[in-house]
């Protein structure tokens, strides 16, 4: 516990000891306090609650319940201990699961380890999840949802599925969270298909709540009331506020969550009794029934995440949460003890003031962070996205003005549209997102501070310059490249610079060559800044991440900048200077500034400044370069076995020539590459046999984009007839972008 935290929690408390169920809106930094005082004191009482394996297992159920609780602190939380305990436990634990392959309850941990991904990016961190993910999906259990007790190592043989209701707050999350984090849908299909079936079984479509198990569908309380039993459907409601919170934009599965979310919310808003807390049988009659706290924490939760989110509109929903989380208060101790938590169980049972559990934190952990959402005042502003001829977009690059910024934005904000949020990252002119647009012409954005439960950005753009140190190396923001520097020499493990996105990675030579290269990529994580260094497979061999694709020769690469001398697209050559800068680092735009000074063009000295620019979800590089005075052109190789296509010469705005089939760095593998030009702007296009060229019209203001695309990518553009589509539709896309007005 951190110095002084008995005493500032005590002047918290003082405003929540009366057992009043009128109560006023609980400032943020109050509720802030307290759940750290609470979590403060569970991590300081591992072992308080009992010598049990399931309490003691770190990689089960009630530990697991308790470290989902902490990543909502964390996120919500200025302490960086929290954050910083949920990384040493991952690493301590190996990132591993539970031992059971199909039970949930050996899943739930998978869903700390997936938060920690999706804030550091490192594949190992999820590894194990998505091994186990993958043996259960190809397994595919299909026994009966019916609970029949009694099979070794488990309550009931069914629970290889979802049969019980418990399930679906240890399992669907993470397997939801997981496609969010790697973009592959098919761990959103298996839950959703499970999810749907334990729904079929265990909702009571009169009540609009979940029975335990299979077993409780014929069971009557001691009043002839049906059982439903308070921290299992705190489970399904609280598990239901996470799915949702992960659930990709536009996903078709959104709805259905969302219509149970708003059931379940209608339902448990009259079983709250008048002291706050919900009973330990929900439909059992009130009077006399002891508080209980993890079935409270988890619809305190619940109801907090719904009205914060928009999804939950009537004040009865906010007058709920803060009802639910005035009484978990009452419930704390001076010391941070949590007490009222039902013990472990499968049904309504007894509760004792001095009970305490790891799991009931976590819903204390939970529903404190969705009340900071719920309680903070957020500041908002709507703009309006003009979307030219409706089209619908992919990871479309907005750019907003300074001046439509409203005050006090910062770099903690996000754009949302439907169920996008997106990170806003500040750039010189104004500000940067990424979405996907619908097919319409006029389109709502709204931008605001983020919420704690939003989660990291399912996207990400990196740009990188990394140098060798001594025996290592290190990113650096800038660099000079010295006279002795070769090519080849291990200055650069990548021999330059790059910029990269989820969808590829892009790196230009610095040296004389001063050309584009091409990394492709089959997992979303940046790579760049750590391929090709000591003890790293050459990057010139198919490895999980990805490879390095393109050849580059003697071209251009694959959209570099040159010069045309005797007729043929030429690289720059020898040179004086050369730096580069990264001009933004991401997570939404990634970009490099390079100047090539002193390079030698019909005896003269030459500049060649170039800024490459990537966005989050997206492979287009958005590039602009100023060569006064000279032939400039850019391009990118030409190879035997390939298709070329381009633009009808008729076209106006944005245009392109491209070619797709073998012209990878190993010659077995299909790669497409594309070169983008505003057609008003080029002097003509060009074919010298070893390069596809454009001739700029004004060197000292060029434009032009490039993009390229490998077979094996995961989840992208696998055959030319995808490449080819994907080419048309971006040339159409810049010849009609996208403006914000207010």
């Amino acid at each position: 516990m951190k110095a002084g935290a008995d005493m500032r929690f005590g002047l918290v408390m003082l405003g929540f000891l009366i057992a009043a169920p009128a109560i006023a809106a609980p400032e943020p930094h109050q509720i802030l306090t307290l759940a750290q005082h609470v979590a403060d004191w569970q991590l300081a009482h591992p072992n308080a609650q009992d010598s049990r394996f399931e309490t003691n297992d770190p990689r089960g159920w009630v530990q697991g319940a308790f470290y989902a609780g902490l990543t909502a602190l964390a996120n919500v939380s200025p302490d960086p201990n929290y954050a910083q305990i949920i990384m040493q436990q991952g690493a301590r634990e190996n990132w591993q699961l539970g031992s059971r392959e199909f039970h949930a309850d050996d899943q739930v941990i998978g869903q700390t380890w997936i938060w920690a991904y999706e804030h550091v990016r490192d594949p190992k961190m999820i590894a194990p999840v998505r091994a186990r993910f993958d043996a259960v999906i190809a397994a595919a259990p299909h026994g009966s949802l019916d609970f029949i007790e009694g099979f070794p190592g488990m309550e009931a043989s069914c629970q290889d599925r979802w049969c019980w209701c418990d399930a679906l707050f240890m399992g669907p999350p993470g397997w939801v969270e997981l496609s969010r984090a790697t973009g592959d849908p098919k761990y959103l299909d298996y839950a959703d298909k499970e999810y749907s079936a334990t729904v079929v079984k265990l909702f009571d479509r009169d009540e609009h709540l979940f029975y335990r198990d299979s077993r409780f569908l014929t069971r009557k309380g001691p009043n002839g009331e049906k059982i439903f039993w308070s921290r299992g459907n705190g489970w399904v409601y609280a598990g239901l506020a996470r799915i949702i919170s992960f659930l990709p934009a536009g996903a078709p599965e959104r709805g259905s969550y969302v219509d149970l979310f708003r059931k379940m919310s209608e339902r448990l808003v009259p079983l709250q009794k008048s002291d706050g807390y919900w009973p330990v049988s929900l439909l059992a009659p009130p009077q006399d029934t002891p508080p209980e706290t993890s079935g409270t924490g988890f619809f305190t939760f619940g109801l907090a995440y719904g009205v914060a989110s928009g999804i939950l509109t009537d004040p009865k929903y906010r007058t709920a949460a803060e009802r639910g989380w005035a009484a978990l208060t009452r419930a704390v101790e001076p010391d941070g003890k949590l007490d009222w938590v039902q013990q472990i169980g499968s049904a309504p049972d007894r509760v004792h003031r001095e009970d305490t559990q790891l799991y009931g934190v976590g819903a204390l952990l939970l529903a404190g962070a969705a009340m900071i959402d719920m309680e903070e005042p957020h500041p908002a502003v709507t703009l309006k996205l003009h979307n030219p001829k409706s089209l619908e977009r992919t990871a479309a690059r907005i750019e907003i003005p300074a001046a439509m910024l409203p005050p006090g934005v910062n770099g903690d904000w996000v754009a949302v549209l439907d169920a996008q949020v997106v990170p806003l990252e500040l750039v010189k002119s104004g500000a940067v997102t990424v979405l996907d647009l619908p097919r319409e012409a006029v389109i709502a954005v709204t931008l605001r501070p983020r919420f704690g439960f939003d989660p990291p950005p399912q996207a990400f753009a990196r740009a990188t310059i990394p140098v060798k140190d001594g025996q290592a190396y290190r990113d650096v923001q800038s660099f000079t490249v010295p006279p002795s520097h070769v090519i080849h020499d291990p200055l650069f493990p990548i021999e330059g610079a790059g910029w990269e996105s989820d969808r590829v990675g892009y790196r230009v030579y610095l040296d004389k060559r001063n050309a584009v290269d091409v990394y492709g990529k089959k997992l979303p994580d940046p790579v760049l800044d750590r391929i090709g260094q000591a003890g790293q497979p050459s990057y010139h061999d198919e490895a999980a991440w990805g490879m390095d694709i393109w050849h580059v020769g003697d071209s251009l690469g694959a959209g570099g900048l040159g010069v045309l001398r005797a007729g043929m697209a030429t690289q720059i050559g020898d040179m004086k200077i050369m730096t580069a800068l990264v001009a933004a680092r991401g997570p939404v735009l990634a970009g490099l500034h390079v100047d090539c000074d002193g390079w030698l063009m019909n005896g003269k000295p030459e500049t060649i400044s170039a800024d490459y620019t990537i966005g989050a979800g997206s492979r287009l590089s958005l590039n602009s370069a100023a060569a006064p005075g000279v032939p400039l052109v850019a391009g990118f190789g030409k190879y035997p076995d390939t298709d070329f296509f381009a633009s009808p010469k008729a076209s106006r705005g944005w245009g392109y020539m491209a070619s797709w089939g073998r012209q990878s760095e190993n010659g077995k593998d299909d790669v497409g590459v594309a070169l983008f030009y505003p057609v008003a702007e080029i002097a003509r296009t060009g074919d010298d046999g070893r390069s596809y060229y454009v001739v700029f019209k004004h060197p000292a203001r060029a434009r032009y984009a490039f993009a390229a695309a490998w077979s094996k990518e995961g989840h992208g553009l696998p055959d030319e007839a995808s490449f080819r589509a994907w080419v048309t539709r971006t040339a159409a896309e810049l010849s009609n972008p996208v403006t914000v007005t207010k």
